[in-house]
């Protein structure tokens, strides 16, 4: 589900619930006026009416009153998480539930309720509501804000790491069988273009020397996420990756071992994988050479748009783009 599937969804079902305390409160008020009206005309000494509707604790509206305000309360708690920005944010949107929190206090501690009581919780959400929404505008339909993302939402889950990690080594693998041969037709599809850049450069030299580094018998013994961080606006996760395996150089035209340059061993590196705020890891795509928004398959020369759904494919709105590879020290 993306963000703004999702947003909409949210402020759908709090919409929803407002609409839903709104009209109870007022079909109870009117109710009882009418109640209050009738009995004030068969006994004039009756005292004049309150001008707050009372309701009882004991009745089934206080109870779906009180129910529904809380699921709105705790929707505009779970949607805070991504999407506070700035310091000005903070305000708003403290300010806004503080005030939710100081008019709910009374549905729980007043033995007779007042109209009044439920307008004003209902106006703290409307509030909170609305600071979220000028937030979202603000900062754009696809990100939540960056600028002040903690470091626990990225990523946020067990299963999302295990996802990352598992298409990490996807993309490992996939390099190094793509240097070996020469090419660079699947790596295209998930490298940014200042590392693409970097690879091609290098590969052509080497190419120009008539040699291939060649990665024989593969193999990945460890992969972890070392690193995550909030840069440039992007989450940033950095994976190292433990492999061993046989690397030599070969002539391009003979196929043949170039004398000298085989190594076996363990070799590290740390691949990193960006995304924009607000981007949910795809279970498949351009790391294994599909689009992520249609699931086309990216072929042939690099393109930055799918032929089908014309995404940009590497904006990190959708998926995760390989942006560095590193080394430790």
């Amino acid at each position: 589900m993306n963000s703004i599937f999702r947003f909409k969804l949210i402020t759908a079902v709090l919409l929803i619930c407002f609409s839903l305390v709104f009209c109870i409160s007022t079909l109870s008020y009117a109710e009882e006026t009418v109640e209050t009206s009738n009995t004030e005309s068969i006994s004039q000494n009756t005292s004049t009416t309150s001008s707050s509707s009372k309701i009882s604790k004991n009745s089934d509206t206080y109870k779906i009153l009180v129910a529904l305000t809380v699921i709105s309360i705790i929707v505009v708690i779970i949607i805070m998480r991504g999407m506070i920005i700035s310091l000005m944010a903070y305000f708003f949107i403290i300010s806004s539930i503080i005030w939710t929190i100081y008019s709910a206090i009374p549905l729980f501690t007043k033995k007779s309720l007042e109209l009044s009581d439920f307008n004003s919780v209902g106006l703290g959400i409307m509030l909170t509501v609305i600071s979220f929404v000028i937030l979202h505008i603000l900062n754009g339909n696809n990100s939540f804000g960056s600028s002040m993302k903690s470091d626990k939402e990225i990523p946020s889950s067990k299963d999302e790491y295990n996802l990352l990690l598992k298409r990490a080594r996807i993309a490992f693998l996939t390099l190094k069988k793509e240097l070996s041969q020469g090419k660079l037709d699947k790596t295209s599809a998930f490298t940014s273009d200042e590392l693409f850049e970097q690879i091609s450069i290098n590969l052509d030299a080497m190419k120009a020397e008539n040699y291939l580094i060649v990665y024989d018998d593969l193999r990945i013994k460890k992969i972890e996420v070392k690193k995550k961080a909030v840069e440039n606006h992007f989450n940033n996760l950095y994976i190292e990756i433990q492999a061993f395996g046989t690397r030599y150089k070969s002539n391009i035209e003979t196929k043949r071992i170039i004398e000298g340059s085989e190594v076996s061993g363990e070799f590290t590196e740390i691949f990193c994988l960006s995304r924009k705020a607000g981007c949910q890891a795809a279970s498949k795509g351009l790391i294994e050479g599909v689009c992520p928004r249609c699931g086309t398959p990216i072929k042939g020369k690099r393109t930055n748009t799918c032929i089908k759904c014309n995404n940009e494919l590497r904006s990190g709105e959708l998926d995760v783009v390989l942006t560095s590879i590193s080394y430790p020290n």
